[in-house]
């Protein structure tokens, strides 16, 4: 390579850094079989490891390795311009599931049309769920589209630039086409291009697809135009899934976690309003015996900003500290039993009375007490939930003998040992990190060392417990459902719910992440001088399991 083409290339990379907040520095390579740059989108969905894209810029195929304190050419790997929207060469397909096996999934083959302007994601006409063993295609079968930012484009999308953090998929092609399978909690999400394959071994659940595009900026979708159609099917090698052994006429119905399910007579429908604020009750009363179904119908709903509509199952972009449950979509339907508060993301949803106990009640994900707008004032909507007893419960009246706990629960010790204590400032307005991670198959319970130590917390816990003092809190408090001064936790980014002088963590494939700590004040100074007032600490200590009823976890 003479020098003044490799000078030409320096400055054109250069000026493609520029718009991305990057520059160039160090050493490189300008090999045209370097082998370190490696197109695979999905690193990005990989926190653990350092994101290592590569960006082809049209025209001229350029192609760039972006890796902490490196930067890479690579030229002889990227695709000539393509002759039309769809036209470039497909990404090599995943390396596929440990050990080679796949089950067919129901509802394939199918096809499935996502329009460019739909800010909400694509389900199929008939449902697609993605199991532990699925190996699915989805193969690009017609169309294009096109957007002022990168023009017309095929389900590759702009393959020289990368979507920012408030894109569908941070870091993907911006107008790239985007699978995901298992939902806006815990999925995996794919660029599709020309073709790709989603495997069960990442993440298994709903199969569904959209447009890589800004969902909180403006205009967001709203200047797309066109529709791309998919073809989705299994894997020729998938064989059918085995069948179930067959149901003996002596073998009992399916327990409620050991426990009978007893029928409760939920009742319904409910209502319930985007404007409602802040919990809507149901009247249904989940109690360690119920299993009750509940199902939701209304496919969308408008929660200012981002959400405009969006489907309450899955809600849209991600909700900011200030809102129900931060983390999730701002949108999505949250449910409330007791203090545990967790996303309504599918539906019809089980609501399982041996995990959590209480009145089942609603809301949406919204700024409810306006840290940065209207709240619930400027939403409209609404969406209905009928209630029904799970099939497996009976109208037998519940045995009136308290339950009868086992010596050993089926759950597991944590994988890291639990810390000797853990101190919770009053002053202290950021959520404690104590070191302790809920995992889906963990059951953990925090109390406060001494039960009867108390903080201040003025104007009203002067002094308390960490119960808190009074019924509930004001508007602007961290959780209106508990009182001022109590002792409040989360896990992950669902939360808050009360912990008080003492709470048990039961993880599911929903509820895991790490455990924080924090008092329940007035954050935001609404109605007085916040924390700066407050005096006093918790010492919070950790067991596997809950000596109080006898529970005990595996090792």
């Amino acid at each position: 390579m003479n020098s003044s083409k490799l000078l030409k290339r320096l400055f054109l990379v250069s000026s493609m850094l520029a718009p991305l907040g990057l520059t160039y520095s160090g050493a490189f390579s300008a090999s045209e079989d370097d082998p370190t740059c490696i197109e695979d989108m999905q690193n990005t969905q990989d926190s653990n490891r350092p994101v290592k894209d590569c960006y082809c810029a049209n025209p001229g195929g350029r192609k760039l390795n972006i890796a902490p304190g490196s930067l890479t050419f690579k030229f002889a790997d990227c695709p000539p311009p393509p002759a039309g929207p769809g036209a470039s060469s497909p990404p090599p397909p995943p390396s596929g599931l440990s050990g080679g096996i796949c089950y067919t999934t129901t509802g394939l083959p199918t096809t499935v049309s996502i329009n460019s302007t739909s800010t909400t994601w694509t389900t199929p006409a008939t449902t697609i769920n993605v199991g532990a063993y699925s190996k699915i295609h989805v193969d690009y079968s017609s169309g294009s589209w096109s957007s002022p930012e990168v023009g017309s484009t095929g389900p590759e999308g702009a393959s020289w630039a990368t979507g920012s953090v408030n894109y569908a998929m941070p870091g993907g092609p911006p107008m790239a086409l985007i699978a995901r399978a298992g939902g806006n909690f815990s999925g995996y999400k794919y660029v599709v291009g020309n073709s790709t394959i989603i495997d069960g071994q990442k993440a298994a659940g709903l199969l569904d697809f959209i447009a890589n595009d800004d969902l909180v900026g403006s205009p967001g979708f709203s200047d797309n135009s066109g529709s791309i159609t998919v073809s989705v099917y299994d894997d020729p090698a998938c064989v059918a899934p085995p069948a179930p052994p067959p149901t003996s006429p002596t073998t009992p119905p399916p327990t409620n976690s050991g426990q009978p399910c007893q029928n409760t007579s939920p009742g319904g429908p409910l209502t319930v309003s985007s404007t409602s604020l802040p919990w809507t009750t149901s009247g249904v009363i989940l109690s360690r015996y119920s299993k009750v179904v509940a199902t939701i119908s209304g496919s969308s709903w408008w929660i200012t900003p981002i959400c405009g509509p969006c489907n309450p199952l899955t809600g849209s972009g991600i909700a900011s500290s200030g809102y129900v449950a931060p983390g999730l979509g701002e949108g999505i339907l949250l449910a409330k039993i007791g203090s545990v508060v967790i996303p309504v993301d599918h539906t019809p949803f089980t609501f399982d009375g041996s995990l959590y106990q209480g009145e089942i009640m609603f809301t949406t994900n919204d700024d409810t007490y306006r840290a940065y707008g209207n709240g619930n004032n400027d939403n409209s909507g609404s969406v209905t939930i009928s209630f029904a007893d799970d099939a497996s419960c009976s109208t037998t009246t519940p045995p009136p003998t308290p339950v009868v706990v086992p010596a050993t629960y089926p759950c597991k010790n944590t994988t890291t040992p639990l810390p000797t204590n853990c101190i919770v400032d009053s002053r202290d307005s950021a959520w404690k990190d104590c070191g302790v991670h809920l995992n889906s198959n963990n059951m953990v319970t925090a109390y406060v060392e001494t039960p009867s130590s108390t903080w201040w917390v003025t104007p009203n816990c002067s002094p308390c417990t960490a119960n808190g003092a009074g019924s509930s809190a004001q508007p602007q408090y961290t959780f209106t459902g508990a009182g001022e001064g109590a002792l409040l936790a989360k896990v992950g980014a669902i939360g808050p719910v009360k912990a008080g002088t003492r709470h048990t963590f039961i993880g599911s494939d929903t509820y895991k992440g790490e455990i924080y700590f924090v008092v329940n004040d007035d954050f935001p100074q609404a109605y007085g001088n916040g924390l700066t007032d407050n005096s006093g600490t918790m010492t919070i200590k950790f067991e596997n399991g809950d000596s109080a009823n006898g529970i005990t976890c595996e090792p």
